[in-house]
C-alpha cells in the first residue's frame, strides 16, 4: 500500500506555503520503496522519516512510500535507484548487492559477534567505502541500519551442528554469499520467492530457511515452522539509498534536512528492530516453535572457505579491513 505523507503539515500550515506552490514552486515528490509490509516496524519508521522531512521542509519535499514490492522485485527497486525510476530505497545489503557488489561483504557468515560489531563496521570506514562505491552508479548512501539477526528455521529436524544441515533442501536469499554458505554446510540451496515459502514448507518442498524472526512472523511462517536454531549467522545490514538524479535537484537546504533525517531513520530503526525482534520471538514461542542455542565455533570453522572465496573475488585488502573492524 502506498503511503503519501506531506507529514506533520496541517491545514493552517499548508496555507503558509500554498502561494509558493501557486507560483510553480510546488512540492518535490520522492518515491520511497522498501520490501516489507505496511505492518512491519520498518514501514512505521519510514512513515516517521517522511513526516519529519515534510515538516522540516514546510511541505516542499513530499515522500510517497511504496511497501511490499509495489514498485517491483527487490532487484527491480535496487536497479531503479540507480536509473532514477525510484528515488529512495531501503533494503538489505544482500539484495542490494545484486546491483552494488561491495555490499555483499556485510553478509559474510558469522562475521559479527554482536550488534555493536555490525554497527561499528557499517558506521565506520567500511561503511563509508561501500557508500563511496555507489557514486559511479549515481546513488548516494544515506544511512545504515539492520533488519535483525538471520537465524536457521526448520520443519522436520533440529539444527544443532553444521552437519545437521547436510543434504537439507534449504531456501536461501539469492546472493553469492548465501549460496556459498549453503554449499559450505553441504545443504542444497533452493531459490524460492518469499510468497511461495509457506506452501513449500507445508509440502516439504524445502526443509528449512534462514530469516530474521521479524520476517518469520511478518510472512506467517511461524505457523508452519517447528524449530529455530539461534545461529545469528548474518547481521542483516540494511541501507537507505537515494538516487542522485532526483536528490541533486533538491534545494540544498532540503537535501541537508533529508540527509539528517535519514541518519535519524537509521538509528531509530536499529532501536525499533531490537524491540520488535524480541516480540517476534515471543510470538514464535507462543506458536510452539522450539528455540535451540548453538555453539558458533563449529559453524565458523565450516564457513572458512566462504571467506577464502570472497577474499579472492572482493580483494584481500577489503576483507582484511573488514575483519579487523569487526573484531574491534
Amino acid at each position: 500500500m502506498k503511503t503519501t505523507l506531506l507529514a506533520g503539515i496541517g491545514a493552517p500550515a499548508l496555507g503558509l506555503f500554498a502561494p509558493n506552490i501557486a507560483r510553480g514552486q510546488g512540492a518535490v515528490t520522492l518515491k520511497f520503496a522498501h520490501p516489507d509490509s505496511n505492518l512491519h516496524p520498518n514501514h512505521k519508521m519510514a512513515e516517521a522519516f517522511a513526516g519529519r522531512v515534510g515538516e522540516r521542509t514546510n511541505g516542499a519535499v513530499k515522500i510517497d512510500i511504496f511497501a511490499g514490492g509495489q514498485l517491483g522485485s527487490s532487484v527491480s527497486i535496487a536497479t531503479g535507484v540507480a536509473t532514477g525510476t525510484v528515488d529512495l530505497v531501503y533494503h538489505t545489503a544482500g539484495f542490494l548487492s545484486s546491483i552494488f557488489p561491495m555490499m555483499q561483504v556485510l553478509d559474510l557468515p558469522f562475521l559479527f559477534r554482536d550488534a555493536r560489531s555490525g554497527e561499528r563496521v557499517t558506521d565506520g570506514e567500511i561503511g563509508q567505502m561501500i557508500f563511496a562505491s555507489l557514486a559511479p552508479k549515481n546513488v548516494y548512501g544515506l544511512a545504515w541500519s539492520t533488519n535483525g539477526w538471520r537465524v536457521v528455521e526448520t520443519t522436520r529436524k533440529v539444527v544443532r551442528a553444521p552437519d545437521d544441515l547436510s543434504g537439507m533442501k534449504f531456501r536461501i536469499q539469492q546472493s553469492p554469499v548465501f549460496v556459498a554458505m549453503a554449499k559450505a554446510f553441504n545443504a542444497q540451496p533452493v531459490s524460492l520467492d518469499v510468497s511461495e515459502m509457506y506452501l513449500a514448507l507445508t509440502q516439504n518442498t524445502i526443509d528449512g530457511y534462514e530469516f530474521p524472526l521479524l520476517s518469520v512472523v511478518a510472512t506467517k511462517l511461524h505457523e508452519v515452522t517447528k524449530f529455530v536454531s539461534e545461529t545469528n549467522h548474518t547481521y542483516n545490514a540494511m541501507a537507505l539509498l537515494g538516487s542522485k538524479f532526483k536528490l541533486d535537484k533538491l534545494d540544498p537546504t532540503h537535501l541537508k534536512v533529508l540527509r539528517e533525517e535519514a541518519l535519524r531513520f537509521g538509528n531509530d530503526t536499529r532501536k525499533s528492530i531490537v524491540e520488535a525482534s524480541a516480540a517476534a520471538k515471543k510470538t514464535c514461542q507462543d506458536a510452539g516453535i522450539q528455540f535451540n542455542p548453538v555453539d558458533y565455533a563449529p559453524f565458523r570453522q565450516k564457513v572458512e572457505p566462504v571467506f577464502a572465496q570472497f577474499r579472492t573475488s572482493m580483494g584481500e585488502q577489503l576483507i582484511d579491513k573488514l575483519l579487523k573492524a569487526a573484531e574491534g
